[in-house]
């Protein structure tokens, strides 16, 4: 099988077009290229032998992208146009088709929307489509209905328009108006070769160039108010660009959740809090969920699990609790995270805080100051609802007022009460703050930032 027939059957569009190479947009040609090209379309409709041999000749010229390959036959194409690569013809064509088809059903929707200069744009550009569309006897007579192109060559359809003068500064009017002027925009990609066509009447050109550019302001209001028509009209609803299904948008999402969503984050976290100070302090939780005792730990997660090198080694304020079976297999059973937190922090300087049977008061100080700093953690965390080691502007006043520029207060004069913390407190605060955004596997500040 061919190149050409798997081509073909991939588009179905293009079945009737046989040809030996890919289509070029018409947007990436040159400023050159564009020159030799609409020399060929500016002799206009094949009609004569004579105008056949000479449009013949210069496709001769054109880029190899632009002609076709031996042995193979265009039957989109007449005979004069025939060397030209069917593809690129095409894809002119339905661009053609584009701005004065689908890019006018919203006029054609609104006509009453319509100023007398826009209608009469709009029904001299859709009297192209007379080219390739029979005239049935239900539609409403046009007079500017253009003629049935009967040898049904797309080339010298194109021809016809690169020709009249009349129908390029409509064109160019409508491809203006479509145009954004808040954001960046991106040309019409039919605006190039339109452009090219025109510089064959430079005695008009400048004169085209003023006109269109002066219609196409007016014509782009009548669009506007004809798409607000048109997405406001239940009809074409659908049509409308869909947003995104999240519900909060991240950078307000504190100001936006609700009061319900919030209690449970602050019960899911003090539950949490709660647990891992009673696996170091020996209690029972009470509570709906299992109870938690000495000798017990939390259920690890299944990552923790397949990963054996971050066991930790007991420390002598677990030999009060039994593991039995894990010590007999030589793999201590370890608490939580936060024992593997600061087992992995003093092994890699070198310094065991705690052996199998050593008794270090080191270690008892430094788990009394952890536990500590979890408890002034969860107090600042209800407090704050986020992360309260965020960084502050170093302009905010110390004297416990707030600060006028934040823009989130809902303008109502109260001031919320500010805390200090010692720099002893902070540092140890905030290792244990960010052990638990890991213990969880989120961050917590993230939720609400």
């Amino acid at each position: 099988m061919s190149k050409d027939t798997r081509s073909s059957k991939k588009d179905p569009i293009r079945q009737f077009i046989i040809s030996g190479k890919d289509p070029v947009s018409v947007a990436d040609l040159e400023k050159d290229e564009l020159k030799k090209l609409t020399d060929i379309l500016h002799l206009g409709k094949i009609k004569s032998p004579q105008t056949e041999d000479l449009a013949k000749s210069l496709i001769k010229f054109l880029p190899k992208e632009l002609r076709r390959e031996r042995g193979h036959k265009n039957k989109g194409l007449c005979n004069g146009h025939q060397n030209f690569n069917a593809g690129f013809i095409d894809d002119v064509l339905y661009l053609l088709k584009q701005e004065v088809g689908h890019h006018f059903r919203k006029f054609e929707t609104y006509p009453d929307l319509m100023t007398s200069l826009d209608r009469l744009i709009v029904e001299r550009l859709s009297g192209i489509r007379g080219m390739w569309t029979k005239r049935k006897r239900n539609d409403p007579p046009n007079p500017h209905l253009w003629t049935f192109e009967t040898s049904g060559c797309q080339a010298c359809m194109i021809a016809r328009v690169a020709t009249n003068i009349g129908a390029l500064r409509n064109l160019r009017t409508a491809m203006l108006s479509r145009n954004q002027t808040r954001k960046k925009h991106v040309t019409c990609r039919l605006m190039k070769l339109v452009e090219a066509c025109i510089n064959h009447y430079p005695n008009q050109l400048s004169e085209i160039h003023a006109s269109s550019g002066q219609f196409a302001i007016i014509m782009k209001d009548t669009r506007k108010t004809c798409s607000k028509a048109w997405y406001n009209d239940p009809k074409h609803g659908a049509a409308r660009r869909k947003e995104s299904g999240h519900r909060f948008r991240r950078r307000h999402s504190e100001s936006q959740r609700s009061e319900k969503s919030n209690q449970r984050y602050e019960e899911k976290d003090d539950t949490e809090l709660a647990e891992m100070r009673a696996a170091y302090r020996g209690t029972v939780v009470s509570g709906p969920g299992p109870q938690l005792s000495a000798g017990h730990r939390p259920k690890e997660r299944q990552t923790d699990r397949k990963d054996p090198a971050r066991s930790p080694t007991p420390s002598s304020s677990q030999t009060g609790a039994s593991f039995p079976a894990d010590q007999a297999k030589g793999r201590p059973q370890r608490m939580t995270q936060l024992t593997d937190f600061l087992d992995g922090r003093s092994e890699r300087f070198g310094d065991s805080i705690y052996t199998k049977d050593s008794t270090d008061l080191r270690y008892a100080s430094s788990m009394s100051t952890t536990i500590d700093a979890v408890d002034e953690v969860t107090n600042m965390y209800r407090n704050l609802g986020g992360n309260p080691f965020r960084e502050q502007n170093p302009h905010d006043s110390t004297d416990g007022s707030d600060s006028d520029g934040d823009g989130d207060g809902d303008g109502d004069g109260e001031e919320e009460p500010v805390h200090t913390y010692t720099s002893q407190n902070l540092a140890a605060a905030m290792t244990t703050w960010s052990l638990l955004c890991n213990s969880t596997g989120t961050h917590r500040g993230s939720e609400f930032d």
